[in-house]
């Protein structure tokens, strides 16, 4: 265990289709809580086979990875951001989508460690994008997440959305729901060096 993360880290051989049977029962390169333990169903062994590598490749929302630099993921999500937080702990605002009144409705934070990689990735909104994470996107239903990952250890008020906060015992994982519905998804590094 490390940090509380109890992971279990399953290895495919080849890179295969996620919708292809795996024998496993879950789509590759997601998380799932699998007998009792969560289970993160990589296909592709490199040079880099350790823990980390192997918890990296289920640590990602649609083309949003944790550990990419700052450069690759203002590819996916352009440079038009701004800074947010507190000088300890200072973030990125990324907005995706605005409503008719040009307030932002979708957007994605992003936390990044001072050789400027990702640690902390959140996307937050409207269910106007189709990225997800581990099969769960915005919009979906708390039964949709049940399903995936099981119940939560914690949940408590996210009164800043009039909502309810998910996390899951140690895991790099967690969730907030509006009205029963995912609002926001949060993944981060368990790594000491992000």
């Amino acid at each position: 265990m490390i940090g509380g993360l109890i992971l279990t880290l399953i290895f495919a051989g080849q890179a295969h289709d996620a919708s292809e049977a795996n024998g496993v029962g879950f789509p590759f390169g997601e998380f799932r809580l699998n007998e009792g333990r969560y289970s993160c169903l990589s296909t592709t062994q490199t040079q880099s086979n350790t823990f980390y590598y192997w918890l990296d490749a289920c640590l990602y929302i649609g083309d949003l990875r944790i550990g990419h630099d700052r450069e690759t993921l203002e590819r996916v999500l352009g440079t038009d951001s701004f800074e947010a937080g507190s000088p300890d702990a200072r973030y990125f605002v990324y907005t995706l989508y605005e409503n008719e009144d040009g307030e932002p409705e979708t957007v994605v934070n992003i936390w990044y460690n001072v050789k400027g990689l990702a640690k902390v990735i959140q996307l937050s909104g409207r269910p106007n994008v189709d990225w997800s994470f581990s099969s769960i996107q915005l919009g979906n239903a708390e039964a949709d997440v049940i399903e995936r990952l099981g119940e939560p250890l914690n949940i408590t008020p996210a009164e800043s959305i009039d909502g309810t906060s998910w996390s899951y015992a140690g895991q790099p994982f967690s969730f907030e729901f509006v009205d029963g519905i995912v609002y926001s998804i949060r993944i981060s590094s368990p790594r000491e060096d992000r």
